[in-house]
């Protein structure tokens, strides 16, 4: 229960001077602990929140109302009194920190690396991410001799350094500004099918080594793009996807798209050559996934035992709202 709380008041809290150094123990703490949950929900804190104050550098001054003078901002923060809380400073270093602390668990405990990531993913909630835009950024062209434009397409998570660097470290089409704390896109992404989709996280191996960590982000988190993240992982390990049950994956089929994108993926061979059970085909067409209805159509067609074998087959094809399948039906 004192856990719960706890956590409930790091979501929700106001990150001012009140409880700031509060919840920079907390942090730290669970950094130290590798407390995934508290790590992540805390760094996604610091991630959304914006600065309370603006200072160049800590070597800038600033001036005290308490003490009617400039003071360097480096002293004045230091002060157990200060209401100085959470500048654009502090505020990068707990993002850089943070994605540091990641990337060394990566080298020194690789284990540990996929959990405390998977912390920073299901923190993530997708009401706090910003709309994507494009951004025009004038260039001198030496060849024509005059300024042209360049777009820079932003993602809606293009300023979540620790989530940006889990999942789009390795992706090619990503373009790091010079501080590291975003990132875009010279072209718009390229929408590809499943199968085709580049796997573009961080340190993948050590995801692969933990698929339950891939699971629970394709099961528990609340952004699209962590789902289609553990999707795509998921279906690198055709191992670990044999050994679930059924009810795990309803689960999975659950989750939308990319969960039965993920489904088709690893059934669709098996439905070639005949190694599954035909139920499975229900729950396809139960779902209308459409990348599934040719094939399910000619399968049928082939194999019309399977109207007879498995009763719901029929039922599904009746509701269906692809003209085809009725008229199979009638066939």
């Amino acid at each position: 229960l004192a856990r719960n709380l706890v956590l409930c008041q790091c979501r929700t809290l106001p990150v001012d001077s009140l409880v700031f150094r509060a919840l920079r123990r907390l942090w730290k703490s669970a950094e130290m602990r590798q407390d995934a949950e508290l790590f992540g929900v805390l760094s996604m804190r610091f991630e959304i929140t914006p600065a309370r104050l603006f200072i160049a550098s800590a070597q800038s001054s600033i001036f005290l109302q308490q003490k009617r003078r400039y003071v360097r901002f480096r002293n004045a923060v230091q002060q157990e009194e200060n209401q100085l809380c959470f500048s654009n400073l502090t505020r990068d270093y707990f993002r850089r920190r943070a994605w540091r602390t990641l990337r060394r668990l990566a080298m020194m405990e690789p284990k540990a690396y996929p959990a405390m990531a998977t912390g920073i993913l299901l923190a993530a909630r997708d009401k706090d991410a910003p709309k994507p835009f494009v951004s025009r950024h004038p260039y001198w062209d030496a060849d024509t001799r005059r300024y042209n434009t360049h777009e820079r397409h932003h993602s809606p998570y293009s300023r979540w350094l620790v989530f940006s660097q889990i999942l789009f470290r390795e992706d090619p089409s990503v373009c790091w500004s010079s501080s590291g704390l975003s990132w875009w896109r010279q072209q718009p992404e390229a929408q590809l099918a499943f199968e085709l989709q580049p796997r573009t996280e961080a340190f993948a191996d050590l995801w692969n080594a933990q698929p339950a960590c891939l699971m629970q982000c394709l099961t528990q988190a609340d952004i699209p793009e962590v789902k289609r993240f553990a999707a795509r992982a998921l279906a690198d390990l055709p191992e670990f996807l044999a050994a679930l049950s059924v009810a795990e994956w309803e689960i999975v089929l659950q989750q939308g798209e990319h969960g039965l994108a993920l489904a088709w993926h690893y059934f669709k061979p098996l439905l070639e050559a005949g190694t599954t059970p035909a139920n499975c085909a229900v729950w396809f067409l139960r779902a209308v996934y459409a990348p599934a209805t040719d094939f399910l159509l000619n399968w049928i067609t082939a194999h019309p035992a399977v109207i007879q074998q498995v009763p719901e087959i029929p039922l599904y094809l009746a509701l269906h709202p692809d003209a085809r399948c009725q008229h199979l039906l009638a066939l």
